[in-house]
């Protein structure tokens, strides 16, 4: 089974548009970490795998010191790569290219950046080797994987979750498909 986690609030403004921008976290990680863990004892983890960018990573760093665990980074768990929306406000990038985006979610590439269908892509394949090691793991990711996570595991399009909300910290217990 895999546990998957969303980081909690980063350091950065509402409505900018920060998919692979790497930043910190808000708050220190310690009482997020010590959140984490006492919700999800007794459950017992193999291993824990983290986005590398700062604010899935610093929780991850934490929680792992906590349970006395190593950490692996895993890139394949970071978030949408919005190419040159990245850093802005999204209510400064160009219309033309949200409606471009609104119409064709899964397929539309922000300049320079990636398709939801290819954050899918490669979520999916570190899902199909994790769940090969048949091991208990826990994920510190973000929202976008977390929407992957949740289509493929029930069964889903994930055309139909791209609009579900992750709450910062929102942990989600995941088991294959039957």
């Amino acid at each position: 089974m895999i546990v998957a986690v969303r980081h909690p609030r980063p350091a950065i403004p509402a409505g900018i548009c920060y998919g692979q921008l790497d930043v910190a976290l808000a708050d220190p990680p310690a009482p997020a970490a010590k959140a984490l863990i006492d919700r999800l004892a007794p459950q017992r983890f193999d291993r824990i795998v983290a986005s590398p960018m700062r604010r899935a990573w610093q929780l991850a760093e934490a929680v792992a010191e906590g349970l006395g665990l190593s950490l692996d980074a895993e890139p394949r768990l970071q978030e949408l790569n919005f190419g040159a929306w990245e850093g802005i406000a999204w209510d400064a990038i160009p219309r033309e290219e949200i409606d471009a985006w609104a119409a064709d979610p899964l397929d539309y590439r922000p300049r320079g950046g990636e398709t939801v269908a290819e954050l899918a892509s490669r979520v999916e394949q570190a899902w199909r080797e994790a769940t090969a090691r048949a091991r208990h793991e826990l994920w510190i990711t973000h929202a976008g994987p977390m929407r992957c996570l949740y289509a493929l595991t029930q069964g889903l399009p994930l055309a139909r979750c791209l609009d579900r909300r992750f709450a910062y910290g929102e942990v989600l217990e995941l088991t294959p498909p039957s």
